[in-house]
């Protein structure tokens, strides 16, 4: 039973010796593995493409790769396309990591909404609401200032002070005589 177990060993060893390999992992900026990146491996010689994809743990193989001179391309949506040019050789696989860039993101927005009629001789601001906007307001009590409240630069007031205002203020005595301010 060990015999076959050296046998297959080495038919292993001898098709290294004929071929080598290619390894590697494909990150972001932030070294986070790029899961499904295409990878694709073109030998400069002659032409013959093969491709493959990350698995799960952005790891890349490419066994039995005939020794020569290869470009290794790697795509993946939301980043910049990378290639590399790496010789393989006979024997254990090469490493190879690339880092892939972010594509600068292109975002647009589009506001469509009316603007607030601005009075600016005493700076009034208005506003309509429909009946159904009135009524999807939160409204504790039926309180009509809660809708007043989402109009544009409409402030509440809700700090009310009840200190009493006094109007004179007793001192201590000073020689024998009260003030009062």
């Amino acid at each position: 039973m060990l015999l076959p177990v050296l046998s297959s060993s080495n038919s292993l060893q001898a098709q290294n010796a004929t071929s080598g390999g290619l390894t590697g992992v494909v990150t972001d900026p932030s070294d986070v593995l790029v899961q499904d990146a295409s990878v694709e491996l073109k030998d400069s010689a002659k032409g013959i493409i093969q491709t493959k994809s990350t698995y799960g743990v952005g790891e890349y193989s490419f066994s039995f790769v005939a020794p020569g001179n290869y470009t290794l391309t790697v795509t993946h949506p939301g980043f910049r396309t990378a290639s590399q040019t790496l010789d393989v050789s006979l024997g254990p696989p090469v490493t190879l990591n690339i880092r892939l860039e972010i594509v600068a993101a292109r975002t647009t927005v589009n506001v469509t909404d009316e603007a607030t009629v601005l009075h600016a001789e005493n700076g009034d601001a208005s506003s309509t609401m429909s009946q159904l906007q009135v009524a999807q307001v939160p409204n504790p009590g039926n309180d009509l200032t809660y809708v007043a409240q989402t109009s544009p630069g409409a402030i509440m007031d809700t700090d009310v002070s009840c200190i009493p205002i006094l109007t004179s203020v007793s001192t201590p005595l000073i020689q024998g005589r009260s003030r009062v301010r």
